[in-house]
C-alpha cells in the first residue's frame, strides 16, 4: 500500500474516533445525590467524684443495725449528656501483704441516697449473682452490687458501708489478725433507652383500658422485651401513645379469667402518678417481673394495690420510692398477703 493510501486511511480512522467520542460524550450524563449523607454521634460522658474511703481499724463483727451506722464511702456519678447511660457498680478485692481476710466474712450495704439497694455478704457461693469479671489489674475477685440506668443529665449519689458479719467467731482462725483491701469500680456504657412510660392512672379506676377486665385478671407479667401475643385484647398503654408500652390480655384455661402481659423494651417506666394502678384487681394472685418496673420517677403510689385481696405474695424489693410523697392506702385490702418486704422503701 502506498503512502497516500496509508495517510488517507489514518485520517479516516481519526475522524471515526472523533465522531464516536463526540457521540458517546453527547449521550452520557452524570447525576449527583441531592442531599448529603450525614453521620452524627451521640454524646457519652460520665463524671465520677468520691470521698471518705472506708478505713476500719481493729474491726470486729457487727450486727447489721450497727454496721449501717458506720461512716460510708460516698461517690457520685453524673451523666452530663442528653442520652442515657447504663452503669454497673462493683466492689473488687485487691491483693494485700500479710494475712488476707476472706471476702465471705464481710458484709456490704449500698444505698442510693437514703434508699438501700443491697445488703449482702461477699460470698459467691451463697449468692452466685454477685459474681462478675474483674476490671482492676491484679484484682482477686469482683462482686456486682448494683446496675441501673442514668437518664440524661441525671446525678446519683451512693453510700457504701462495709463491716465484719455478725456470724464471724474467734474460732474462725483465718478471720483473726487479717486485712482486706478493695476498691469500687463502675462500668458505664452508652444506652439507647427504648423504655416506655406507662399511662397515668385515673382516681378510683386505674388505667381506663383495663377497667372492664380488671376484676377477672389473675396474673400480671411485666416483661422487658416486646413479644406480641395473639389476642384481640391488645392495648397501647404508653403515656406517649407511641406503642412503647403494650399490653395483652390472654385468656386462662378456664376461659373466664385473664393473664395480663405488660411489655416494653428494656423494662417499663412507671408514671409519676401510679396511684390506683392495680386498684380492685380482686382476683389478682401474683405479679411477676417487678424488677422490670422502674419506679424511680414515681411521686404518687396512693392506693396502688388497693383491693387486691387475692394477692398472696408481692415482691416490691426493687421499688425505688425516693421521690414518693404519697403512699396512702397503698396496700389497703390486701388481706391475703402473709409477708411484705418494704425494707428498701424510703
Amino acid at each position: 500500500m502506498d503512502k497516500k493510501k496509508i495517510i488517507l486511511m489514518t485520517g479516516i480512522s481519526v475522524v471515526l474516533l472523533l465522531v464516536i467520542g463526540v457521540s458517546y460524550a453527547y449521550w452520557t450524563k452524570t447525576f449527583f445525590q441531592t442531599d448529603e449523607n450525614v453521620v452524627v454521634t451521640d454524646c457519652f460522658k460520665i463524671e465520677f467524684t468520691d470521698k471518705n474511703p472506708i478505713s476500719l481499724s481493729n474491726a470486729f463483727p457487727l450486727l447489721d443495725e450497727n454496721g449501717l451506722k458506720t461512716v460510708p464511702y460516698t461517690f457520685t456519678i453524673t451523666n452530663i449528656c442528653n442520652t442515657s447511660a447504663k452503669y454497673q457498680i462493683n466492689i473488687e478485692t485487691l491483693g494485700t501483704e500479710g494475712k488476707v481476710l476472706p471476702d465471705k466474712y464481710l458484709k456490704v450495704n449500698l444505698k442510693e441516697g437514703e434508699s438501700s439497694k443491697i445488703t449482702t455478704k461477699l460470698d459467691k457461693e451463697l449468692n452466685p449473682k454477685l459474681n462478675t469479671e474483674t476490671t482492676i489489674e491484679n484484682a482477686l475477685a469482683a462482686y456486682k452490687l448494683y446496675e441501673g440506668i442514668l437518664d440524661p443529665n441525671e446525678t446519683k449519689e451512693y453510700n457504701l458501708r462495709m463491716w465484719m458479719d455478725e456470724d464471724v467467731t474467734p474460732d474462725m482462725e483465718d478471720s483473726m489478725n487479717a486485712s482486706y483491701k478493695g476498691k469500687v469500680s463502675i462500668i458505664t456504657s452508652y444506652y439507647q433507652d427504648k423504655r416506655g412510660t406507662l399511662k397515668a392512672t385515673v382516681a378510683y379506676q386505674g388505667i381506663s383500658e383495663l377497667v372492664p377486665y380488671k376484676a377477672n385478671i389473675t396474673k400480671v407479667i411485666i416483661e422487658d422485651e416486646m413479644d406480641s401475643k395473639e389476642t384481640e385484647l391488645t392495648f397501647d398503654l404508653s403515656a406517649s401513645q407511641d406503642g412503647s408500652v403494650m399490653s395483652y390480655l390472654m385468656s386462662n384455661d378456664d376461659s373466664e379469667t385473664y393473664t395480663l402481659y405488660l411489655q416494653s423494651d428494656g423494662g417499663i417506666k412507671a408514671n409519676s402518678n401510679s396511684s390506683y394502678l392495680f386498684y380492685d384487681f380482686s382476683k389478682l394472685e401474683s405479679i411477676e417481673g417487678m424488677e422490670n418496673f422502674d419506679t424511680s420517677k414515681v411521686t404518687n403510689m396512693g392506693a396502688m394495690f388497693y383491693g387486691c385481696n387475692s394477692l398472696t405474695s408481692l415482691d416490691v424489693r426493687h421499688f425505688d420510692t425516693s421521690k414518693v410523697t404519697n403512699m396512702g392506702a397503698m396496700f389497703n385490702g390486701c388481706n391475703s398477703l402473709t409477708s411484705l418486704d418494704v425494707r428498701h422503701f424510703d
